[in-house]
């Protein structure tokens, strides 16, 4: 059976190919919050292994690949010469020559286009794992069931443990919340999810997951490209992603100037709004009805809530925007002086 097959029959719906809920998406966010979600994330996993894989990360992804060990990780943006955001990445250390990559809004194939000539050039293979998937346990006792299912912690400065050569756990936290990426093959799949739901932890889908996200102030790429020029600044992607005491790679001169300066003219809001309406939607000043930019992620569960990049004078917390033409209002919730990376949750 295949990996939709297998969630199908624990109940999962899907549309348009997104895996929305298992029948109840606010049970769901209820399992995030306070228990433990399991969640299938939509990309496979992808390995690069070469004599000079390291080096080549590092010259190439915004965080500092130089200095990880074996068995340690960090995530990363891909980023043009120019400095705009192109992609995610969780990037691992399983060896000196090996790291293994857990795409975040791209997948194996957009990577391998993207860098193509230099991985030629460089010698490094990439490896796609198409018949590897990533399961991810959410919540404050993702720890609890991921050691009941047989991955315990790694030490204390690893993020990853290895059950065989291609199973593996990564342990994190994601949207404030502790989180263990298990990577198996097809013919562990649904093993693991058996046992992650014999140990308590809840099958999540999307809905639940976006809206734990929005509450939090979390970009997802891609679905928060708010410019074809989007900034990792303006996306409050620059303290996860980056690392500011390395070397060269792609984009750093412009990452490092506006980090350097300080000058940051739109940033990523949490904005609760009055009612549903489209993604893409314009947030407009009511007094000028200058267009601000557009709504890029929407919740409908228990509370409407949403994300923007807005331009600096409209940050306050409560400043309230229209909604295009909709009638509808857009009420700010995140101040500027939260956290640079994800904001506290919305009440």
């Amino acid at each position: 059976m295949s990996a939709d097959q297998i969630l199908s029959a624990f109940g999962a719906k899907f549309e348009a190919n997104v895996l929305l809920h298992y029948g109840n998406a606010k049970d769901e966010l209820e399992a995030i919050t306070h228990a433990a979600g399991l969640y299938c994330q939509a990309t496979h996993p992808f390995t690069l292994e070469g004599e000079d894989v390291q080096r080549w990360c590092n010259g190439m992804l915004s965080n500092n690949i130089r200095k990880l060990q074996p068995l340690q990780g960090n995530r990363n943006a891909v980023c043009t010469a120019k400095g705009s955001l192109e992609g995610l990445l969780y990037v691992y250390c399983l060896s000196v020559n090996k790291f293994l990559c857990l795409p975040d809004g791209i997948d194996a194939d957009w990577f391998e286009q993207r860098f193509r000539q230099f991985l030629f050039l460089d010698d490094i293979e990439l490896e796609p794992l198409d018949k590897h998937f990533t399961l991810s346990i959410i919540g404050p006792k993702a720890l609890t069931v991921a050691e009941a299912i047989g991955f315990g912690k790694p030490d204390e400065d690893k993020q990853v443990v290895a059950k065989s050569d291609d199973q593996w756990a990564v342990f994190g936290t994601r949207y404030g919340l502790d989180c263990v990426d298990i990577v198996c093959s097809i013919n562990e799949f649904e093993a693991v999810i058996q046992s992650a739901i014999k140990s308590g932890a809840q099958l999540t889908g999307e809905q639940a997951i976006t809206h734990r996200r929005i509450q939090f102030g979390a970009a997802s790429w891609p679905n928060d490209k708010y410019s074809e020029k989007p900034l990792i600044h303006a996306l409050r992607l620059n303290h996860d992603c980056c690392a500011f005491d390395k070397g060269c790679y792609v984009g750093q001169e412009v990452i490092n100037r506006i980090d350097v300066k300080g000058i940051l003219g739109r940033q990523l809001q949490v904005m609760k709004l009055s009612g549903t309406v489209p993604i893409g939607t314009s947030l407009v000043d009511p007094d000028t009805n200058k267009v601000l930019g557009p709504l890029t992620s929407i919740s409908t569960l228990g509370e409407t809530i949403g994300l923007a990049v807005l331009p600096k004078a409209y940050w306050e917390k409560d400043t309230v925007l229209s909604l295009g033409e909709t009638g509808e209002t857009a009420t700010v919730m995140m101040h500027p002086s939260a956290n640079p990376i994800l904001a506290t949750p919305a009440d």
